[in-house]
């Protein structure tokens, strides 16, 4: 085996050894036992920066990692983790382009994980958080066995990654990028003039705004110019076009992607939308496809469907010809539409075109030493809001981020200056709000970052807090805001704003406020009513349910409690009066519901409402599990 692979090998046993914690406690529990009855267990882990108890079985270990906690009973995590594992794996086995695509499957995964409020606990961000890290370190090392494959022949001092690809190109003449004419070129070139006409039309005046940006970026790279036509193939020249797969911005990068060329993808910003930004990763990323090819036909085949599957059609074909490799029928079409669209452009009297160019993307550098409103910096440039948008499409909120001091947005011409000079002398009033928080019980970073419309990484920043577990009730914030917003119960996907569209008016007594609760699957209303201190008639009225106790996972309750301060968190779910914990009953021959109840002080109907799966009128078996929740 080669000192490569063994580096390899050694790197992905280091990666693989991470707990298979959605795995633990699958051993099957005797048959003629219940679970662990009389064992005092360790107290269980939360699920979130508070000391809210996680559901745990009885069998499982005490010595629960951080990882264990976050993946235990979040079964989207435990997806995440098993993708990630599956990248690791085809790596281990040399299958680079199966670990590419499990990656990038792990990372559009990851994207929506963190958009899921679902997921919002402290303990899933925090794990989430590590799972980035891990795919950025993953995607380095995929990188350098790209280059140690594909590039091996090559004359280099050293084969590293540090040498091939941040020391730029090998030191060999680059070949030009030839236009060639087949029938697969000449079949788009009839359609950009024919049927697409229109379009490619609208294509190349919005591409002129961007053109000398685009061009002398390729210059400094010494790329060839017919590469500007690539940004017309991928998008159109929209800085706001986003595929199915979540690429996104004029050059079409998926979050990891982008991420690996220096693109900032968070709350606050998306780089792939800005075309300076974003045109400059897009030369890094072709310059090194260009490193690894040593042919431009194969390095733009690997721009659209990654550069392990040209390799690997590479080597089926045993050929370097773009034109006889078998590649998915997009990739197919890619290089031959984006030589069509660089002919055409360059003989575009011959073709009959007329272009009607865009306003050109002129700007200036504006370093931003501390958050600022837009809307402001509008103001003071006495300029119009719609010209900041239209040449900052990445900024995502209404100020540039707080948690980057020094941050660059672009500015029209000859702004500079003034705006330095403005934004120096801004009195109190006009500098971003920092509304400042008392921090409620059970209340998270999270939740109190949405309800302001910020980030946890902001005012974690801002509060200088290392550790969000050790945030306690009564803590003060200072939290970065829009002076025009006060703060809003967050509303996780709009669940809470939509049931108080059916809710019930109810009205709130002075010392009371009004709180919300989620049921959760297994629950009744007389396990709710315990954990809320109230009671299951009162729990009826407020929600309009009369007599009825039938309610379903998701549902949203209200409730009154008292603490009518303000001080009420949006989703405030109360400690129950009776300390409560979840444990798994291994049936024995000759049990039945009721024989179970009275062992564990339940109902009949408790029973049921826990196992939703059960009906009064089910059969039980010896050794098959119920969930119960018993006093600790």
């Amino acid at each position: 085996m080669s000192p490569t692979k063994i580096l390899v090998a050694c790197l992905c046993a280091t990666l693989l050894l991470v707990p298979a914690c959605g795995r633990q406690g699958t051993d099957v529990a005797p048959a003629t036992d219940v679970v662990s009855e009389t064992v005092e267990l360790a107290p269980p882990p939360t699920d979130s920066m508070t000391s809210a108890p996680m559901e745990v079985e009885a069998n499982e270990p005490v010595d629960w990692s951080m990882r264990d906690r976050a993946l235990a009973f979040k079964p989207a995590l435990q997806a995440l983790q098993e993708t990630y594992d599956h990248a690791v794996h085809h790596l281990a086995q040399g299958d680079l382009l199966s670990a590419q695509e499990s990656l990038e499957a792990a990372d559009l995964a990851l994207g929506e994980a963190l958009a899921d409020s679902a997921l919002s606990g402290g303990l899933a961000r925090l794990y989430m958080n590590s799972l980035q890290t891990r795919l950025d370190r993953l995607q380095e090392i995929l990188d350098e066995e790209s280059l140690m494959h594909f590039a091996a022949p090559l004359e280099v001092a050293n084969d590293s990654l540090v040498v091939l690809w941040y020391g730029g190109l090998p030191d060999i003449p680059a070949r030009p990028l030839e236009i060639v004419h087949n029938d697969r070129v000449d079949r788009w070139i009839a359609h950009f003039s024919g049927n697409g006409r229109r379009t490619f039309e609208k294509w190349l005046g919005r591409g002129e705004a961007f053109r000398p940006v685009i061009e002398a970026a390729l210059e400094r790279y010494e790329l060839p110019q017919e590469l500007y036509y690539l940004a017309m193939i991928e998008s159109g020249f929209n800085t706001k076009a986003r595929s199915s797969a979540g690429a996104v911005g004029p050059w079409q990068f998926i979050r990891g992607t982008g991420r690996r060329y220096g693109l900032a993808i968070d709350y606050w910003v998306d780089e792939r939308c800005d075309i300076v930004r974003s045109t400059e990763a897009a030369c890094q990323y072709l310059s090194h496809l260009y490193g690894i090819f040593q042919d431009w036909n194969l390095a733009m085949a690997g721009y659209n469907s990654g550069e392990f599957r040209v390799q690997s059609a590479v080597r089926r074909a045993g050929s370097r010809n773009f034109w006889d490799l078998k590649l998915p029928r997009q990739t197919q079409d890619y290089v031959p539409k984006m030589m069509a669209a660089a002919w055409i452009g360059t003989h575009l009297d011959d073709f009959g075109f007329t272009v009607n160019a865009e306003p050109e993307f002129r700007y200036e550098d504006l370093r931003v030493d501390q958050a600022v409103d837009v809307s402001l910096i509008a103001k003071k440039g006495k300029f119009k809001r719609a010209s900041l948008e239209r040449l900052n499409p990445h900024l995502l909120r209404w100020c540039t981020p707080p948690d980057r001091p020094g941050y660059v947005v672009h500015v029209p011409p000859g702004k500079v200056k003034r705006l330095e000079t403005a934004l120096a002398q801004l009195s109190r009033a006009e500098r971003v709000t920092f509304a400042q928080h008392k921090v409620r019980r059970g209340e998270t970073l999270y939740e109190i970052a949405r309800g302001y419309g910020t980030t946890v990484r902001a005012i974690m920043q801002r509060n200088g807090i290392r550790n969000p577990r050790t945030m306690r009730a009564g803590t003060r914030l200072v939290i970065p805001t829009h002076p025009d917003r006060r703060y809003h119960n967050p509303t996780p996907n709009g669940v809470i704003a939509a049931a108080e569209k059916v809710l019930p008016p109810v009205d709130v007594p002075n010392g009371f406020a009004k709180g919300y609760y989620t049921v959760r699957r297994g629950e009744n209303l007389s396990l709710i009513a315990r954990r809320l201190g109230t009671s299951v008639r009162k729990l009826q009225t407020w929600n309009g349910l009369g007599r009825s106790t039938r309610i379903y996972a998701n549902q949203v309750l209200q409730y009154l409690y008292r603490g009518g301060d303000g001080d009420a968190p949006g989703t405030q779910v109360a400690d129950a009066t009776e300390p409560r914990s979840r444990r798994v009953h291994v049936v024995r021959k000759g049990e039945n519901l009721y024989s179970i109840g009275r062992r564990y002080g339940a109902s009949v109907g408790d029973i049921l409402g826990w196992n939703s799966h059960l009906r009064k009128e089910s059969i039980l078996h010896p050794g098959d599990k119920l969930v119960l929740f018993v006093n600790s």
